[in-house]
């Protein structure tokens, strides 16, 4: 069981919840190798998400 964030309902026991990625932000990475080189990669990473019902997921 848990609150729906989209619509504040309190779901059954054994619902699924679903994840809503609300907002995301561009993210460097630096990795380096086995020779202790150092390589940059670009991506994204999740700042919030949303739990939601399965009855909020389908509307969306």
């Amino acid at each position: 069981m848990f609150k729906c964030e989209r619509c504040g309902r309190i779901t059954n026991a054994r619902e699924k919840q679903r994840k809503k990625v609300v907002e995301v932000r561009a993210k460097t990475y630096i990795n380096t190798d086995k020779y202790g080189r150092e390589h940059k990669t670009s991506g994204h990473e999740i700042v919030k998400e949303l739990k939601i019902c399965e009855k909020c997921a389908e509307k969306e």
